[in-house]
């Protein structure tokens, strides 16, 4: 399986998306001058049902659905699959809307197995996948993971292990077809060129799944953000 970061032409707007998780409470601080919320507490049976039930609920309208992901103080939303850019405009009714949906790139097969990547817009008004900017701050980075992702089949911990800004249009990253020792240089590549680092005297295991999330970077032209993280437990039931 091959998995590109394609610099697909993502393009970034200004209107707002249904928040999924407006059931959701958290207390709010700030830091940067970015309003974030502080990780929460959780029990794995409590995580599973929950996102169990919003799956199958977004499911039995849109079967295009795949998984119901968790970034925290990011968002929580579903994530589709068509194997092409179809959402990029639609919501989850098939309907316009410029925020569009999260979905997984068209070499994935649909699943999270090895590696995947997810895209999604960046919003001016902070929704969508506007918030992975806070992964670019050591103390956010360290501090909030795991990404929880719930396929249908088993809920997914990663822990985040690198964040990145690479070039639209100029640069590729291929996935997949790598074993052994050049698949861990291939992803200790891309931890080396991160500029904020996990907590000390922990390092990634490369050998796990692999998840990334990409959206738009405005700070640089013609860039993209990418947040890296690895499998480091599954529940399945």
């Amino acid at each position: 399986m091959r998995i590109i970061f394609s610099l697909i032409i993502i393009i970034c707007s200004f209107a707002s998306f249904y928040d999924f998780s407006s059931d959701y409470e958290y207390t709010v601080f700030k830091i940067n001058n970015y309003e974030v919320k502080p990780p929460t507490s959780f029990t794995y049976d409590k995580v599973y049902e929950k996102m169990k039930k919003d799956y199958e609920e977004v499911k039995s309208k849109n079967n295009d659905v795949v998984a119901i992901i968790d970034v925290p103080n990011v968002c929580y939303q579903p994530v589709v699959f068509t194997g092409d850019q179809f959402y990029l405009r639609k919501d989850l009714n098939k309907k316009y809307k410029i925020a569009g949906t999260l979905f997984l790139g068209a070499y994935t097969d649909g699943n999270f197995d090895d590696s995947a990547i997810v895209y999604g817009h960046h919003m001016r008004d902070g929704t969508m996948f506007a918030s992975l900017k806070l992964y670019r701050d050591e103390y956010f980075f360290r501090d909030n993971e795991p990404i929880k992702v719930f396929d249908g089949k088993s809920l997914r911990f990663y822990k985040p292990y690198t964040s990145l800004i690479i070039s639209d249009g100029k640069e590729k990253v291929y996935l997949g077809g790598r074993v052994g020792e050049e698949r861990e240089n291939f992803y200790k590549d891309l931890y080396n060129r991160s500029p904020v680092k996990m907590e000390d005297g922990l390092y990634p295991d490369y050998s796990k799944d692999m998840l990334f999330l990409q959206t738009c970077e405005y700070d640089y032209d013609g860039a993209r953000h990418l947040v890296g993280a690895y499998l480091i437990k599954e529940i399945e039931k």
